[in-house]
């Protein structure tokens, strides 16, 4: 049995597509990890992230590995059976809505203007941070290590804060997410008001030491 070539352009193209997506989303959790590292002051946090970015890229690949099996099993019966990849790829291509590309151009470009404001606002939150911490250190009133455990708290709930916030406005900007990111909501709702009260605790805490 013969195959067309162009069945079997279509064939590579379907495989190259799902090795696209992979990049993408390497290169997204590159730049998550690599701002939450960046944002980071400790060495013990940072070997943290790096840990956790080494199973996340783990799984990814695991994941290309099964998407790849798939698509190929998927393809290979297609065209084994007689059919056609290009006429079922053209049928999905015309279900796409009109405008839908530019919509998910103009999605794109405001999720990295966000990501890049994000970025210099933990930045400047930061060095503010630092000038307080060090105005209380020279006050010489509290302990040093109550003081250092509050601010380092106080970044964090910060930090995360916002990631998670990007990271639900990432999701929200998706309509077909939106059963997903009112469960993010929630979740991100309940991480402030828990990361709160342990800074609070810490803030409580650091101004009884001496």
């Amino acid at each position: 049995m013969s195959i067309p070539i162009v069945e079997l352009f279509v064939f590579l193209l379907l495989l190259l597509g799902v090795v696209g997506i992979y990049y993408a989303l390497k290169m997204h959790y590159v730049f998550a990890f690599g701002l939450v590292k960046n944002t980071s002051l400790s060495k013990e946090k940072k070997q943290k992230i790096e840990k956790i970015k080494a199973y996340v890229f783990i799984f990814l690949k695991v994941l290309l590995f099964f998407s790849l099996v798939i698509v190929f099993v998927f393809g290979a019966k297609t065209l084994y059976e007689g059919d056609s990849l290009k006429t079922y790829v053209v049928d999905l291509w015309q279900q796409i809505p009109e405008g839908f590309w530019l919509v998910l151009l103009w999605t794109l470009l405001r999720i990295a203007i966000l990501i890049a404001l994000m970025k210099y606002f933990l930045k400047f939150i930061y060095k503010q941070i630092d000038k307080q911490k060090q105005k209380t250190l020279d006050k010489k009133c509290y302990n040093k290590e109550n003081v250092a455990t509050f601010y380092l708290r106080l970044q964090n709930t910060i930090k995360f804060t916002v990631v998670l916030g990007v990271i639900y406005r990432i999701i929200h900007f998706f309509p077909f997410l939106e059963g997903v990111s009112e469960i993010f909501l929630w979740g991100l709702v309940l991480f402030f008001l828990v990361a709160s009260v342990i800074t609070v605790r810490e803030f409580i805490s650091m101004r009884h030491s001496t």
